[in-house]
């Protein structure tokens, strides 16, 4: 089995959200945000949809849940600043 380690320098993430904003590649800076900051395996990630994010007034929420495939657990989600500047930019760009 493989294993994959986070990346932990602070540069690097930077560098690699950089790289997405520049070649306007929002949707994946808004998976590659949402993945650093919630720990969430990528078969969680790709079931995320617009909607988890945004309540009914088309505004961002603070936290929403959502049903992990791996382990059927429920897992609570916070929307932290990061978070809410990278959705902000993909709504920019792509008007709900």
């Amino acid at each position: 089995m493989n294993f994959v380690d986070p990346i932990r320098d602070r540069k690097k993430i930077a560098q690699i959200k950089n790289l997405l904003r520049g070649q306007e590649r929002y949707r994946d800076l808004l998976l590659f945000v949402v993945g650093i900051n919630t720990a969430l395996r990528i078969s969680d990630l790709l079931e995320l949809h617009i909607g988890h994010f945004l309540d009914d007034q088309g505004r961002i929420r603070l936290r929403f849940w959502i049903k992990e495939q791996m382990r059927g657990k429920r897992q609570e989600v916070f929307i932290n600043e990061s978070t809410r500047e990278a959705l902000d930019e993909y709504l920019a760009a792509y008007p709900a």
